[in-house]
């Protein structure tokens, strides 16, 4: 097992793609179909969760540059060969500047480590457009939720008003951003974080009239987290609908 390949996260997105690591990628296909008959064809609104279903939610959810081709048919996600073949390069081309970030002893708030990755992003936003696969890096840009929701994995009515309310945050955060390039204020900003503070009381609320709703926001504080020490209330508002990790 390649040292990239240690942290289980890295394990479960099937992002190492040294030879090594082959045989993880492999494995998740045999994990998907060794899996019981009785939970092989999940159905979307049974009260438990299957294993696959998990499986499909969180990959996903997850960025594009992290799943194998199995695992991006499965997420509802299009495959190809130059889909495939573009993530491969920029994997490669990240992992080599984030380690020649490493051998300068730059940390990643130091300035020179800060632009190079943003002159790496620049590229990686051109190299995409030169292969007409923009959706992919706008993608990697989407919080889990939204990535989920867009592969039209979250089918469920209940998640209806979610998305809506969510929609109305992320409009009013553009409204009271003072950054200068016109992004919209983090969650944490002086200006942002009452507007998330008012959303999570509101999506409390909401889960405490709505049991479906509830029981789903805890599989997915399991699916992100762990079932020993999920992601739960405002940690998980914050990870899944808005991609900010602490």
């Amino acid at each position: 097992m390649c040292d990239v390949c240690v942290a289980e996260e890295a394990l479960a997105a099937g992002r190492c793609r040294t030879d090594q690591c082959v045989a993880y990628r492999k494995g998740a296909e045999i994990t998907w179909h060794d899996s019981p008959p009785a939970i092989a064809k999940p159905k979307w609104r049974t009260p438990k969760m299957g294993r696959l279903e998990k499986l499909r939610l969180k990959w996903a959810s997850q960025p594009p540059g992290w799943l194998s081709n199995f695992q991006r048919e499965k997420a509802g996600l299009p495959v190809a060969p130059l889909t495939e073949q573009f993530w491969t390069t920029v994997n490669q081309v990240e992992a080599a500047v984030r380690g020649y970030i490493q051998e300068q002893h730059w940390i990643p708030t130091q300035k020179q480590a800060i632009d190079m990755m943003a002159g790496f992003e620049q590229w990686k936003v051109g190299f995409a457009t030169q292969h007409g696969l923009d959706e992919e890096v706008a993608r990697e840009q989407l919080a889990p939720f939204d990535r989920a929701y867009v592969a039209k994995q979250l089918p469920e009515p209940y998640w209806q008003p979610v998305v809506q309310t969510l929609n109305l945050v992320k409009q009013a955060l553009g409204q009271v951003s003072t950054n200068r390039d016109g992004t919209p204020a983090s969650i944490d900003s002086i200006a942002g974080r009452p507007v998330f503070d008012a959303f999570a009381a509101w999506l409390d609320r909401l889960r405490a009239s709505r049991s479906d709703l509830d029981d789903a926001l805890t599989r997915w504080g399991k699916i992100l987290g762990d079932a020993d020490q999920p992601l739960v209330g405002v940690d998980l508002y914050r990870v899944l609908l808005f991609g900010e990790f602490r």
